[in-house]
């Protein structure tokens, strides 16, 4: 159950969009095991006993440590990065990057997500040591 070991800690406007992906997946994807992590979604400190790994914006400066992952859309020093933001007829599409990982993402271009909340959820999954390329299946599947 991943609800159980993604903790949510700050104030964005994704938020809610996150938890209803944290759900969708919970849902469809019941195989799904990771470490807990805590995903943090603003700039500020949020003290937690939870876990050791965490994903945060490139922007928030206050962690560090070999824990730590960082996403971005813009930030190209972020470990984990949404580029090449892309429209089709029917979908849309953004290249989701990791290290030396990278796979293309897919939502239906009438999606209520946009690819922030994505890029979130998936660095939570990361952060909780996901396969990167189980996760792209996994976005893939949930946002058909």
């Amino acid at each position: 159950m991943i609800k159980d070991k993604i903790i949510i800690k700050g104030e964005s406007p994704y938020k809610t969009a996150v938890k209803r992906l944290v759900d969708r997946c919970e849902k469809l994807c019941t195989d799904l095991e990771i470490e807990k992590v805590v995903l943090v979604l603003d700039n500020e400190v949020h003290k937690s006993a939870d876990t050791e790994n965490l994903a945060v914006p490139s922007t928030n400066r206050a962690y560090t440590g070999e824990s730590v992952l960082t996403y971005s859309q813009t930030d190209r020093n972020a470990n984990i990065m949404a580029l090449n933001l892309q429209s089709h007829n029917s979908k849309k599409s953004f290249e989701l990057l990791y290290g030396f990982h990278m796979g293309r993402v897919y939502m239906n271009r009438e999606s209520e997500f946009t690819v922030y909340p994505v890029l979130c959820f998936a660095s939570a999954l990361i952060a909780g040591k996901a396969d990167v390329k189980r996760v792209i299946d996994i976005l893939n599947y949930i946002l058909k």
